[in-house]
């Protein structure tokens, strides 16, 4: 695995023409995740993205992915971007809204949208389905319920594409400044497996060991591996370390964790957080780095 690398400023250039929004609330924000998605697609696919290719998206969301898929495979190519998530979830614009405005964007035309749970749809497909260039799974592992969702997923991709491109948090921190996301991931996740029918986030934060150990009992193969360090003002460390911080969290866990010692654990987590986030500014907390593989 080589070691982390920063996100190219020439980049930046290219972000405003694949962002699927401009929040008044959060001006830099989307600009910042468009950067961050033309990192990990130029990391997968170092050489371009061939015309015509189809691709896959997993769990897209509001499609700060699916954008930057769009704008890579060009106007002969395609993106089936599927999501099991409710239109009306999300902030600070739903998924409907999102998809809704990149469908009536210059993208439209290469996307379909589809709301399905992911196992069923894809068996579904049948054997007979033509086969995805690629399928990517780009920070949509954590949402899962657990490593046992994950397998079944490698488990149905096989005969459906002929390579899966995943990025997920490394829970790794190359700067100290993102010492705090990673303490704050692994509450949350504590918090969340003592939790039934949570939507936060982040559900099952397994780390990129755990996700190369299901790929490959599924049969697939690492081709390529590496780490990123997000772009500065990438703002999920701070979201998830502002939840994690506040009241509400500690009750959260006193209220739900029935057994004392998990309990212990969660709110040690939180206090973890709290030292590493020490004198430091809020405007100082980094996202943690990025794990980037794909497999064949």
């Amino acid at each position: 695995m080589s070691e982390p690398a920063s996100l190219s400023p020439s980049l930046a250039s290219r972000a405003p023409s694949a962002s699927i929004h401009t929040s008044p609330l959060l001006p830099h924000a989307q600009d910042t995740q468009t950067l961050h998605r033309f990192a990990l697609l130029t990391t997968w696919f170092p050489s371009g993205v061939p015309p015509g290719t189809r691709i896959l998206e997993l769990g897209c969301g509001q499609g700060d992915t699916t954008a930057a898929l769009a704008h890579f495979v060009g106007p002969t190519g395609h993106i089936t971007a599927l999501d099991p998530a409710p239109l009306d979830y999300g902030a600070p614009m739903t998924l409907g809204e999102a998809q809704s405005l990149l469908s009536k964007g210059v993208y439209g035309d290469r996307i379909t949208w589809v709301r399905a749970e992911v196992i069923d749809w894809l068996d579904a497909l049948g054997e007979e389905a033509e086969l995805f260039d690629a399928v990517v799974l780009a920070h949509s592992i954590w949402y899962m319920a657990g490593r046992g969702v994950l397998g079944q997923i490698f488990e149905a991709l096989r005969g459906k594409t002929r390579r899966v491109c995943v990025a997920e948090w490394a829970l790794r921190a190359s700067l100290p400044a993102q010492l705090p996301h990673v303490f704050a991931a692994l509450a949350r996740g504590a918090l969340e497996a003592q939790r039934v029918g949570s939507e936060e986030n982040i559900q099952s934060p397994l780390a990129p060991v755990v996700i190369k150990g299901l790929a490959e009992a599924s049969g697939w193969r690492v081709g390529r591996e590496s780490v990123i360090t997000p772009v500065e003002g990438m703002q999920d460390g701070k979201w998830e370390v502002g939840t994690v911080r506040a009241e509400v969290f500690a009750g959260d866990a006193e209220r739900d964790v029935s057994d004392g010692r998990v309990r212990e654990v969660v709110l040690s987590l939180r206090t973890a957080m709290m030292g590493a986030l020490g004198a430091m500014g809020d405007e100082e907390i980094r996202s943690m780095d990025v794990w980037v593989a794909d497999f064949v």
